[in-house]
């Protein structure tokens, strides 16, 4: 999940060229992985003992009710049951800064996708994708320590 995360981040920075298929596949990616995570925690017998409310916890939270919108309507191409967020209406819009550049002494004319954003469309609002993907790694983190299966390092 945490290295989806960073290529949702490089994409929308423009650290990093990448097409549009390609940051669509990794915003997807991440909230996939980011709900599945639950799966893994339920089924791993070191975890899974601690967290019966994961569910409970997923429907509570307004970010990760929203990354399970968009991971199971990525998976079945809609959502049209069991809908969490009861507020998604389209999980996905791109939105491409692109930089044209052109140089008066060669007349050359560069043009390059510099960034991707990605916009959540809810009834109520547009979120920014990476912004909800970052408050859904908060909410986990805050679930998964209040559990004791996270503990903070000081340095």
């Amino acid at each position: 999940m945490m290295r989806y995360y960073r290529h949702f981040e490089n994409i929308g920075s423009g650290t990093v060229q990448i097409g549009r298929l390609d940051a669509e596949d990794i915003a997807i990616s991440f909230f996939q992985n980011c709900h599945h995570l639950k799966e893994w925690l339920l089924k791993d017998s070191s975890s899974g003992k601690f967290v019966p409310d994961i569910e409970e916890n997923i429907n509570s939270s307004r970010h990760l009710s929203l990354c399970a919108d968009i991971a199971n309507g990525s998976k079945h191409l809609k959502l049209n049951r069991n809908q969490r967020s009861k507020v998604v209406q389209k999980v996905q819009r791109l939105n491409y800064h692109h930089v044209l550049e052109i140089r008066s002494d060669s007349e050359e004319v560069k043009h390059s996708l510099k960034s991707i954003t990605w916009t959540v469309v809810t009834d109520k609002e547009n979120i920014d994708g990476f912004r909800l993907a970052t408050d859904c790694i908060n909410d986990w983190r805050t679930y998964l320590k209040d559990k004791g299966l996270i503990i903070e390092l000081r340095g």
